[in-house]
């Protein structure tokens, strides 16, 4: 159920990055900005340099849209049709196995075990069945022919299923009694590893085949930036700081009052915090997103918060700042300024998903759990509390 709903998540923040890039005005925001730069870049001392890139980054555009349509794709089915990369993992370090002596496969067996003990860990081949056959029609049915894997799209997505459950890597058990009676000419015939076989090979092909687009367009990017900043010299440029350790400052912040939202109650005027009562009011028992443990509902209907209540009596869960959040940073530590622990940064506010094209300091916001929602969890609710006391709590 969690592949299906990671699926289906990601679609949802696409379409809520596209209603915002749309609602803040994004896209004309952009239009200006290069409108701007056009009008620098024809200045006869600019423009050998940089009067063409923006043609030249359209037309790179052109010839890898549908490419990234592909990317999108096959990067989903990767990571929720587990039945494709335990076959290709798995099955050249079987090959390998298969090709010992008796005492080669001695040496090996402990290690190819242990793979496989952590490749099929939580592993549902039923789920996993049917997410082969929805993603690769997925595939089939959203991705260019010119761009997509040959491999894929002449498979017959309504019967994967029945090819995995058929294959050596169907289940934990079947690939263990492999181990145990390896036969080299089998896993050669694996049905399901030629198809993930021939879906990487694909994926390499594609790669290498538009090398020197990727290539041409990174380059055309670093001359348009550059033009950029040479044409705004007062204007203080957003780094590009992505896949790379960070330090940001920032501060508590709230958003604009919408007409369509009630904060109400305590948190009336003061909407850069939820507590607790919200949670509960959102309650719907067996609901994916908003069912909540028994134990936690009785706790709260108890009022009992120990230590971390708000001195004005409510149960903090999250708060806004204005820090900038992107993938990968969900877990990072909010820090006050005396270096203490407030807070972890989880998400970012629906009103700037745009963030990811650009960053608009008015609605670009992060959603952080307050600390003490953190501790009072671990306490209450996890009956930890030898846990809380190794650690110092500033109040």
């Amino acid at each position: 159920a969690s592949q299906y709903a990671s699926v289906a998540n990601y679609w949802k923040n696409r379409q809520g990055t596209i209603d915002a890039v749309i609602k803040n005005g994004t896209i004309s925001g952009k239009k200006d900005l290069e409108a701007k730069f056009m009008k620098w870049a024809i200045l006869p001392a600019n423009e050998v340099m940089y009067s063409g890139v923006l043609d030249n980054i359209k037309a790179n555009y052109a010839q890898f849209s549908n490419r990234n349509v592909e990317r999108n794709y096959s990067s989903q089915l990767q990571r929720n049709a587990k039945y494709i990369p335990v076959a290709y993992q798995l099955g050249s370090l079987l090959k390998t196995y298969a090709d010992q002596d008796a005492n080669g496969k001695a040496a090996m067996k402990t290690k190819v075990t242990d793979a496989i003990d952590r490749m099929y860990d939580g592993f549902n081949a039923k789920l996993e069945g049917e997410m082969l056959n929805s993603m690769v029609n997925l595939y089939q049915q959203r991705v260019s022919k010119d761009d997509a894997s040959a491999t894929l799209m002449a498979a017959d997505a309504k019967n994967l299923s029945t090819l995995a459950f058929s294959s050596i890597f169907a289940t934990k058990e079947s690939a263990l009694n492999f181990v145990n009676n390896p036969d080299r000419l089998k896993i050669d015939a694996d049905p399901l590893l030629k198809l993930a076989n021939g879906f990487y090979t694909d994926q390499k092909l594609a790669g290498d085949k538009y090398a020197k687009v990727d290539e041409a367009f990174a380059k055309n990017s670093r001359i348009f930036l550059d033009g950029l900043r040479k044409s705004q010299p007062d204007t203080v440029f957003y780094p590009d700081a992505n896949s790379t350790m960070r330090l940001t400052t920032g501060s508590v912040d709230t958003l604009p009052v919408r007409s369509d939202r009630n904060y109400g109650g305590i948190n009336e005027k003061n909407n850069y915090y939820t507590e607790i009562n919200g949670m509960v009011a959102k309650y719907k028992k067996g609901d994916e997103e908003f069912d909540l443990p028994q134990d936690f509902l009785d706790l709260v209907k108890r009022k009992d918060f120990g230590q971390y209540a708000d001195k004005k009596g409510f149960m903090p869960v999250n708060f806004l700042s204005n820090n900038d959040i992107t993938g990968g940073n969900s877990g990072s530590p909010i820090l006050n300024g005396h270096g203490h622990l407030i807070g972890l940064a989880f998400d970012g506010n629906s009103e700037a998903l745009s963030g990811d094209i650009i960053f608009d300091p008015k609605l670009q916001k992060t959603i952080n759990v307050d600390v003490r929602m953190v501790l009072w969890i671990i306490e209450k609710y996890g009956k930890a509390g030898h846990l809380i006391s190794e650690m110092t709590l500033v109040k």
